[in-house]
């Protein structure tokens, strides 16, 4: 959570969003909150933009809004190829197991996610170049690279590169932001980096 655990000001608001009575998690239906939300978000963008954006409610799970980027990636990119890093986990859907790196859960399913590729994360115990640190963080984001401008290499251009800054079911591995991070946006400019 983006103010910390516990915070006072969402404290409040949570109570009394509880003792309005109202449903808090309607998805599809309008309610005061949500056109109050969405007043305040677009009141923040560029006049030009907010006419034209549009705001999507995702349910109640981190997954739900990783399916959700998905689906504009992909539809807005018009490609079905995803990256994501191994080690990674994005949720229990179709498309956010498909993006999951442990084999030992998605072996057993069928039909998830098709053309994910996964990338090299950035960990010492796993480095597939045997550097670690920040030596091999260089090297994957020079490999992303080099994969991304290789039409030889038999992987179509990304819709989307989903990474998570902290792997949590990878083994709360951060990924080192000095380098690696900043260094994929760069390479990834034209095309959509999730996290």
């Amino acid at each position: 959570m983006a103010l910390g655990y516990n915070h006072p000001e969402i404290n409040q608001a949570l109570k009394e969003q509880l003792e309005s009575g109202l449903p808090y998690q309607t998805l599809d239906i309008t309610t005061r909150a949500k056109d109050n939300f969405i007043k305040r978000v677009k009141a923040f963008l560029p006049e030009e933009f907010a006419k034209h954006s549009a705001i999507q409610f995702c349910g109640p799970s981190g997954a739900d809004a990783v399916e959700a980027a998905i689906k504009l990636a992909k539809q807005t990119k018009g490609r079905n190829t995803v990256f994501a890093f191994r080690g990674a986990y994005h949720g229990m859907t179709n498309g956010t197991m498909g993006m999951m790196g442990n084999l030992g859960t998605k072996a057993r399913r069928t039909g998830l996610m098709a053309d994910v590729h996964f990338m090299p994360f950035p960990y010492n115990l796993r480095c597939p170049f045997g550097l670690g640190g920040e030596a091999g963080a260089k090297a994957g984001i020079r490999y992303i690279e080099r994969l991304l401008n290789d039409d030889e290499a038999g992987i179509m251009k990304p819709a989307a590169i989903f990474v998570e800054p902290v792997q949590g079911e990878g083994g709360v591995i951060p990924a080192p932001a000095s380098c690696y991070v900043n260094c994929a946006v760069s390479v990834t400019n034209t095309i959509f980096y999730l996290f």
